[in-house]
C-alpha cells in the first residue's frame, strides 16, 4: 500500500495456500472467527475444488489476514513461509513424521508423531510472545482434537 499506514481490520479471513495445474491459489474463508470447524472445513473443501477447477472468483482470494501453508501434504519438513502482504501472518505447516522425544512425565526417550509448525509475522502488529501463545494454544488443540470442536 502506498500510503504506509496500519489499518486494523475488524474480521479474520483465513487464505488457505492451493497448489494446483494452473499455480498457487489463495482463496480465503471470509470471517472464519464466527464460523465453526465443519462450515470452515466446507468452505475449505469447496474452494480447493474450485481452485482445482480453475473457476475462483477474485473476490474470494481478497482481504486475507493470515494464510496457512501446508507444504506437509507434499512432503515437505520444517519451511519458514513469507508473508503475504498486506496479511500479517502466515503459518507454514509440514508434514507429520515419527521422531524421537523426551517424554516430560518420566524422562524416557520415546518417538511419536511430531508436526512442525512456523509462524512468520510482522512485528510492527503482533508481539513475539502473542504469536507464542497462538502457537501453544495451536499446539494445545492439536492435542486435544475434541478442543476443536468446542470452538466456535
Amino acid at each position: 500500500d502506498t500510503t504506509q499506514e496500519i489499518v486494523y481490520k475488524h474480521y479474520f479471513n483465513v487464505g488457505i495456500a492451493t497448489n494446483t495445474d494452473h499455480g498457487l491459489y489463495v482463496p480465503n474463508i471470509k470471517n472464519a472467527d464466527s464460523k465453526g470447524m465443519f462450515e470452515i472445513a466446507k468452505e475449505i473443501t469447496e474452494n480447493t475444488q474450485a481452485a482445482y477447477d480453475n473457476k475462483l472468483g477474485p473476490d474470494t482470494m481478497k482481504g486475507g489476514s493470515i494464510t496457512i501453508s501446508n507444504v506437509g501434504s507434499i512432503g515437505g519438513g520444517w519451511f519458514t513461509p513469507v508473508i503475504n502482504q498486506p496479511e500479517v501472518a502466515i503459518l507454514g505447516v509440514g508434514k507429520i513424521a515419527k521422531e524421537p522425544y523426551v517424554d516430560p512425565e518420566d524422562g524416557e526417550i520415546k518417538v511419536g508423531n511430531m508436526l512442525k509448525l512456523s509462524l512468520s509475522y510482522d512485528h510492527r502488529l503482533i508481539d513475539g510472545a502473542l504469536a507464542q501463545n497462538a502457537l501453544n494454544y495451536m499446539n494445545q488443540l492439536l492435542h486435544d482434537p475434541a478442543m476443536l470442536l468446542m470452538e466456535g
